[in-house]
């Protein structure tokens, strides 16, 4: 079993076209696959085999907090600085052992986690 990996995320999401904008400036995807109700979307770099984030329109999307996932950043310092500039919703960043984190917000509210490294660690 140890052949598995992530293969998609699926985010809910109200409004289609909005949300793909949003991951398309934002995060820098690019749709892949329309599928209507779902689309899948991945990093512009990276081999086929990376993981899919779909989004999902749904009539009503659960309460943040529901469906957390994480994107690793060798520099998340800076990746929050470049996203509150971009007048992103972003949190305060915390730290977790020798890593620091924030949350990142969505148009549906939706948390986002980007994690890495500190600083200096």
């Amino acid at each position: 079993m140890n052949d598995l990996r992530v293969n998609t995320v699926f985010i809910p999401v109200s409004d289609m076209e909005r949300s793909r904008a949003w991951y398309e400036r934002v995060l820098g995807l690019e749709a892949v696959a329309d599928w209507g109700e779902y689309l899948d979307m991945r990093f512009l770099a990276g081999s086929s085999e990376q993981a899919t984030i779909t989004l999902h329109r749904v009539d009503e999307v659960p309460p943040p907090g529901t469906d957390d996932f994480n994107l690793t950043s060798p520099q998340p310092e800076r990746v929050r600085r470049e996203l509150a500039e971009m007048g992103e919703r972003v949190t305060e960043p915390k730290a977790l052992g020798e890593f620091v984190y924030f949350e990142l917000l969505d148009p549906d509210g939706n948390e986002i986690s980007i994690i890495g490294r500190a600083a200096g660690r």
